[in-house]
């Protein structure tokens, strides 16, 4: 098939959308489909270029904005004659589906789809507890989301967050993880033996609660548990974050910035990966985290519940008190049985999201949009 993935969020910007995309289309070109990404330009990357020697097409329209949305910084799409020139973009490809990610999101996906001429699919990736965008423009969005031929959610979740402001009919089906990429982790194994290192991995946004997890290793120092925090991540709070380091515990935090293809080897240099937040769809750090052997440790949350199983798959933990995060954290790391536990439990679980897995399903829905198959799972109604 001659597929079009059409997301304001891609390379050079990192999170979940863009991860989620980006390992989809590798999979649809695995597999014989023609994958062109719509987007908005972003500025130069080395990883557009890999994402070029993969065989996915990209075509980028207007220019991507920065803007703060849901406690996080979202991106947004302006240009002259946006519509016109996604229009004419449809009009010359003729693709055989049209595959909208983030569909309620101005402006790029929402114009995507006012322009399509093939069957559209859409694919939710958020959760939040209230929207003003939707509140504002709940008929709008209704009247746009029941255009699509087929809905996808990720989660539960994001089922829930949309379920407040329109209806819908959904297919679930999870975000994916590269297992082959994070479970090489052995051969540059680098987990001290002495020292408790916790990774945070993710953007700097308010709702990732990295100044909680940063409060916990003075408690935990003064505890004498020998621990050190290594932050990977950028964003504009960086500064801020930084700000907050007491200066006695200098030492024993680092700030690695943005890092994206030394994922594997770094979850590999790591005792346990904690992911505090408020509001969260999924967790594709916490499935690449089990697929390495890593501990996971995260807030007990929608989205990340339904990823973790706790004290199987790893930990959930309640609430935002940097106390109740310390002594899980040092129970964990007085744990060496916990520890095996967790490693073993959690790469048997990511096995089953394996993209080979989750990419087949999105398929299936597309099968089932044409009109190739009869449905084959249930389907949430919202």
């Amino acid at each position: 098939m001659k597929i079009c993935l059409v997301s304001e969020y891609y390379f050079p910007h990192l999170g979940g959308v863009t991860e989620h995309v980006f390992h989809y289309a590798k999979f649809l070109v695995r597999h014989g489909h023609q994958v062109t990404i719509l987007t908005s330009h972003k500025g130069k990357s080395s990883l557009l270029e890999e994402s070029a020697k993969e065989g996915i097409v990209l075509h980028e329209i207007g220019k991507s904005f920065l803007i703060h949305s849901n406690g996080s910084f979202a991106r947004v799409t302006l240009g002259l004659s946006l519509g016109q020139k996604i229009r004419r973009f449809f009009d010359k490809n003729q693709f055989d589906v049209i595959h909208i990610h983030s569909p309620l999101t101005p402006t790029l996906p929402i114009l995507a789809l006012r322009y399509r001429n093939a069957p559209t699919i859409a694919t939710f990736h958020s959760f939040f507890e209230q929207n003003p965008f939707l509140n504002t423009f709940q008929r709008l969005a209704q009247k746009g989301i029941s255009h699509h031929d087929g809905i996808i959610a990720v989660s539960k979740a994001c089922i829930t967050a949309f379920e407040r402001y329109i209806d819908f009919k959904a297919h679930i089906v999870p975000n994916g993880v590269d297992n082959r990429q994070f479970q090489n982790h052995h051969l540059f194994n680098r987990k001290p033996s002495n020292v408790f290192r916790i990774l945070f991995l993710g953007r700097f946004d308010p709702r990732n609660c990295l100044d909680m997890l940063i409060q916990t290793i003075p408690i935990l120092r003064k505890r004498k548990v020998k621990v050190e925090l290594w932050i990977a991540g950028d964003g504009p709070l960086k500064s801020f974050y930084e700000g907050l380091v007491p200066s006695d515990c200098k030492d024993s935090i680092r700030f690695l910035g943005p890092v994206y293809h030394e994922r594997p080897e770094l979850l590999a240099s790591v005792s346990a990966l904690c992911y505090p937040a408020t509001k969260a769809s999924f967790g594709i750090t916490l499935l690449e985290s089990m697929a390495a052997g890593t501990p996971v440790m995260a807030s007990n949350i929608s989205g990340f519940d339904e990823v973790v199983q706790h004290e199987k798959t790893g930990l959930l933990v309640n609430g935002l008190n940097p106390v109740v995060w310390a002594n899980e954290i040092e129970r964990l790391a007085c744990s060496p049985d916990l520890i095996k536990r967790l490693s073993e439990q959690g790469q048997k679980h990511a096995a089953k999201y394996d993209w080979d897995l989750v990419g087949s399903q999105v398929l299936d829905v597309y099968d089932l949009i044409l009109g190739r198959s009869k449905p084959q799972k249930q389907v949430i109604n919202a």
